[in-house]
């Protein structure tokens, strides 16, 4: 097992590619746990839609969430912002305090929204997604997007006995298991996540023309995505 400890902003993808990069073949588990980042811990509506994050990393960490031979797992101790969000969505699972809470508009970066509407169902994924509204631990337990929640005292315990769960299942088994839960996840990974780049440049540039006051000329008159628009 592995425990990241990741900063709570945009740099933590960049850590995250760093490590994935240098993980070797006996590594089965890796615990992401995310540091206290005051900066990040409260985003406006539009904020909370657009991670900035360096595409090559994004790529690589995409790529790592995708291997079948490694479990990741996000542990959440606080409330979580967008940056978080993204990544706790694609890990495998996800274990929160009894106290965190998820704002899931975030997850809509690097494949994540296709990954939060297989957990939430799609009706939940969009009300979420659009509402940029917080998530509880409680409701997140009860909606599948938290494996686990525990009181925050019992955490670190909590996470312990997940990964040896984990890790007493064979690597053969395991690896198989995530392969065929996942099957059909990548043939189409790589558009997905091209999407949603786009997806996210196009609220990026939304946000910027609502904040100069010419947001209304920037939506589309026939109703298509503005990321499909000709540029």
């Amino acid at each position: 097992m592995v425990v990241l400890r990741v900063p709570a902003s945009a740099a933590a993808w960049s850590v995250v590619a760093g490590a994935a990069r240098s993980l070797t073949g006996t590594v089965r588990v890796v615990v992401l746990r995310f540091e206290p980042d005051d900066a990040s811990r409260v985003q406006p509506h539009a904020q909370a839609l657009q991670p900035v994050v360096p595409e090559s990393a994004s790529e690589q960490v995409v790529a790592a969430f995708s291997r079948p031979d490694l479990v990741w797992v996000a542990v959440l101790s606080e409330a979580a912002d967008a940056t978080v969000a993204a990544l706790a969505v694609g890990c495998d699972l996800r274990v929160f305090s009894a106290g965190a809470s998820i704002a899931l508009s975030g997850a809509t970066a690097f494949g994540g929204l296709a990954a939060l509407s297989r957990l939430v169902g799609y009706a939940r994924a969009l009300e979420l997604s659009l509402t940029a509204r917080r998530m509880s631990a409680a409701e997140a337990h009860a909606a599948g997007v938290a494996n686990l929640v525990v009181d925050a005292g019992q955490l670190d315990a909590a996470v312990a006995d997940l990964v040896a769960a984990i890790l007493a299942t064979p690597r053969v088994v395991a690896t198989e298991t995530k392969a065929l839960l996942s099957a059909g996840d990548g043939a189409g990974l790589q558009a997905r996540v091209a999407r949603d780049r786009e997806a996210t440049a196009a609220y990026r540039r939304l946000a910027d023309d609502w904040s100069d006051g010419t947001g209304e000329s920037a939506a589309p008159a026939d109703g298509a995505p503005v990321s499909e628009r000709r540029r």
